[in-house]
């Protein structure tokens, strides 16, 4: 069974012991620009980017569902199919003590519903996240958006910065693959894509 088709006991079954949480985590692309939405001052990690996403429900019946469902809650936009798989996944712990939590974030590039619009309508869910913005692969590993008063971004990691330029990578390919193009599938090399 793909790992998108695995209920969330499923996938937690055929993971590393130690694991008891999954987040979830995807990359919409608009022409060759990702969307990347900004963490409420309020909420953990305040002002840092990130890709949409969060935790993998036990009632959602797949991670693809899980994916769709957190996609939707925090933009607004709807899922029409994962494309790719962003390895590798990553991993990380919230919490202290009894209260620790150990999670591995899964990560998909992803097709939107309405990706034709341009740029598709963004609607933030406002107790998690504050800003959004289309950005390149350029603007990530500088840090800045192309945009007059912008701040250097902070971001969630490194290994999300990693997962991002990752999608910017497989997004190449995937648009070359639609186009009828042959693939050549190559590693990113000290974050260059």
């Amino acid at each position: 069974m793909p790992l998108v088709d695995s209920s969330l006991a499923e996938f937690i079954a055929g993971q590393p012991q130690g694991f008891t949480h999954v987040a979830v985590a995807a990359a919409v692309f608009h022409e060759d620009r990702l969307l990347l939405v900004q963490r409420a001052e309020t909420d953990s990690y305040p002002g840092h980017w990130e890709l949409p996403g969060g935790s993998a429900d036990p009632a959602d019946r797949s991670i693809s569902e899980s994916v769709g469902r957190e996609l939707f809650e925090e933009t607004g936009l709807r899922m029409k199919r994962i494309l790719s798989e962003i390895l590798p996944p990553t991993t990380f712990s919230t919490g202290w003590g009894k209260r620790q939590k150990t999670w591995l974030k899964v990560s998909f590039v992803v097709e939107d519903s309405v990706i034709a619009v341009d740029p598709p309508a963004i609607k933030l869910h406002d107790k998690e996240h504050q800003k959004y913005v289309w950005i390149s692969a350029e603007e990530v590993i500088k840090n800045r958006v192309a945009m007059p008063g912008e701040p250097v971004m902070e971001f969630i990691s490194a290994d999300s910065v990693s997962t991002i330029l990752e999608a910017f990578r497989l997004n190449k390919h995937i648009q070359k693959a639609e186009n009828g193009e042959a693939l050549q599938v190559t590693e990113t090399e000290n974050g260059k894509l």
